[in-house]
């Protein structure tokens, strides 16, 4: 098991959800409280 950063916003499962979904990246930067850098690098990977 990965241990998550004290810090984290997202969790292993957020990730995957981002890296699968075809919403704008904007929308899914406000549901997840992250910023659009964050889920372009997740959609990358």
């Amino acid at each position: 098991m990965h241990s998550l950063h004290p810090q984290a916003r997202t969790t292993p499962a957020v990730r995957q959800e981002i890296a699968r979904s075809r919403e704008p990246t904007g929308v899914l930067a406000k549901r997840f409280s992250v910023s659009t850098e964050t889920i372009r690098k997740w959609r990358k990977r």
